[in-house]
């Protein structure tokens, strides 16, 4: 069975071609199995909640920066373009 935490990584490694390490995939996976055991019904949809919120901000939070840096590059090139260069 994949949980959230999974997919969420595996969306995330075939975006942006990431390699896989087995052995940090396994630690988080054990991690995680081991938690979510421990939990009511109740903390277990209130800790899936709090995953939806925290990756949604970590997407917007990535998001932001890529537009950041993309713009910056983009300001960059304009800037080296428009520069009076002596012959």
């Amino acid at each position: 069975m994949n949980t959230i935490l999974e997919n969420i990584q595996c969306m995330f490694m075939e975006l942006y071609h990431l390699p896989r390490d087995e052995e940090l995939e396994n630690a988080e996976s054990k991690a995680y199995d081991k938690l979510v055991a421990t939990l009511t019904p109740e903390q277990d949809k209130l800790f899936n909640e709090f995953l939806d919120a925290h990756f949604a901000t970590q997407a917007y939070a990535e998001d932001e920066t890529y537009k950041f840096g993309f713009s910056t590059g983009v300001r960059l090139v304009m800037e080296t373009l428009n520069y009076p260069f002596r012959q």
